[in-house]
């Protein structure tokens, strides 16, 4: 320094000095590529239910989002960060798998366009200190999830917060702190928080096993991935038959069997309020059946502790019984059978074995004269 005050001096200084701090004041710094946040994003429900059970229509379910900043050095981000992010990157997925999304606040909070400086996209910035937290409450999920006052089950509950971390900032006149958007070392990409799964429990309900028999078999075999649904009766049109059920009703429970012909569902752990249920499965370009009905003995268990076993069993249809030379296999003799014969006349009866009627070994006229005297049509239409 003494050597370039010497060789430049004062205002040679000053220039180096304001060019030294300029990058500092109006342009960004460099900084090596974040390869994280620095935050966490965690849930927390009420300390009074311990095991994430909820009863259902009784108990509130309450609900604390928690984000911090878990390094020892302040993060830059983009200004207007708030609770109403929290509360929108909630995520509830139901027992049927559907998953809603939580829309709290003012709609119309939006983060302002990037402002375009130097020809480079910047946001308005803020600064998030080393012990920085923020959280939002929601004193009761279900008013958010409707679903949850009158479904039981279990409930996924995670959170996805969209974040970045700006490697360069500076500050501007007017516009105060921007973070500079297309720095490759930002970290952007979404903070996920911890998984929570709760419980609601219906004031009777019971867990459901379906198994599904090959009764064609002896024993009986446990056919594996063969698919199984459970409906609701009161959602089933009065007339539908399996084949429609299966078809246009949305099911309450639905998965495939295993190795054992158990049936897996699709969701985590499923439970069934008390009542009436159809259980079906598809095997064998057949539908079958196994009803499971409310009342005391059935398996239903205060909230949700009952268990109920159901079984469905495939049984092949036996063919019905041949009628003599009824080679159409309509259910009787009429003059089809013996049309059916006129292209085998003086072949071999491997041709068509079931047209040699005398079994002499070869289709004759004879063959065709013997059929058209069993003619079982009542008003006898054989030619």
């Amino acid at each position: 320094m003494r050597y370039f005050f010497q060789k430049y001096g004062a205002v040679g200084v000053r220039m180096f000095l304001i060019a030294l701090l300029w990058p500092g004041i109006v342009w960004p710094g460099i900084a090596a590529a974040f390869e994280s946040p620095g935050l966490t994003l965690n849930l927390y429900t009420n300390p009074d239910h311990p095991d994430f059970k909820f009863q259902l229509g009784a108990d509130a379910i309450p609900l604390i989002i928690v984000i911090q900043n878990i390094t020892s050095k302040a993060i830059d981000t983009e200004r207007g960060f708030s609770s109403l992010e929290l509360y929108n990157s909630v995520i509830v997925t139901d027992p049927t798998g559907t998953k809603h999304y939580l829309k709290q606040g003012d709609e119309s909070h939006k983060m302002p366009a990037p402002y375009f400086l130097n020809g480079r996209p910047w946001s308005l910035a803020e600064t998030l200190p080393a012990d920085w937290v923020r959280s939002a409450d929601i004193d009761d999920l279900r008013n958010q999830v409707p679903i949850m006052n009158t479904t039981p089950g279990w409930y996924r509950i995670e959170a996805y917060q969209p974040f970045v971390r700006f490697a360069s900032t500076g500050v501007f006149p007017k516009l105060g702190s921007l973070g500079l958007l297309d720095n490759p070392a930002n970290w952007t990409e979404t903070v996920r928080s911890n998984v929570m799964q709760i419980f609601i429990a219906p004031p009777s309900g019971a867990q459901v096993k379906v198994q599904v028999l090959d009764g064609s078999e002896d024993p009986p075999a446990t056919p594996g991935q063969v698919p199984v649904r459970v409906f609701n009766n009161s959602d089933i049109t009065p007339g539908f038959d399996l084949a429609q059920t299966w078809q246009k009703i949305e099911p309450v429970l639905s998965g495939t069997t295993d190795l054992n012909g158990l049936a897996d569902w699709d969701t985590d752990s499923v439970c069934l309020t008390e009542g009436n249920y159809t259980a079906v499965a598809f095997y064998s370009s057949r539908y079958e059946k196994a009803n499971i009905l409310s009342g005391t003995g059935n398996g239903w268990g205060s909230e949700c502790t009952g268990s109920i076993a159901k079984t469905i069993t495939f049984i092949s249809e036996e063919p019905p019984p041949l009628i003599p030379g009824d080679l159409d296999g309509d259910g009787d003799v009429d003059r089809d059978d013996v049309q059916a014969l006129y292209p085998y006349l003086n072949h071999p009866a491997g041709d068509y074995p079931p047209g040699d009627i005398d079994g002499d070994g070869i289709i004759t006229i004879l063959d065709v004269r013997t059929l058209m005297g069993m003619c079982t049509c009542p008003r006898c239409m054989c030619p």
